[in-house]
């Protein structure tokens, strides 16, 4: 039986959708408190996935790339950042958190800019 590989699309939204969902799981409830064990595994997470990436992108054809779900979440993670804002009292760690899922998926949404324009 053979089984069949993520696509570097797939993949790439796999990895950024379970960011977001880290993101919310973290900061759900009346009162936002995020620990340093989390926002530990948070970066964590976000280091590995975007070495994940890197790798597996130097390896792919640039007919299997596009840039619309790091666009998407670039654009979802913008929207979350700027939507606490608007709130009275957020902890830093959240900040800290939006601000890496914006820069990853920015950092990602440059990678597959850069191997469409190698092509």
């Amino acid at each position: 039986m053979r089984v069949k590989r993520l696509s570097f699309n797939q993949l790439v939204f796999i990895c950024l959708g379970f960011q977001y969902l880290l993101m919310r799981l973290f900061s759900a409830g009346e009162a936002i408190v995020i620990t340093s064990i989390e926002l530990v595994i948070y970066i964590v997470y976000t280091v590995a996935t975007l070495a994940g990436l890197f790798l597996r992108s130097r390896r792919i054809d640039s007919e299997a790339v596009s840039g619309l779900s790091s666009l998407f979440f670039s654009v979802l993670w913008t929207v979350s950042l700027f939507s606490q804002f608007r709130k009275e009292s957020y902890p830093n760690a959240l900040t800290i958190i939006n601000s890496l899922g914006v820069s990853s998926a920015v950092i990602v949404m440059l990678t597959q800019f850069i191997i469409l324009a190698k092509a």
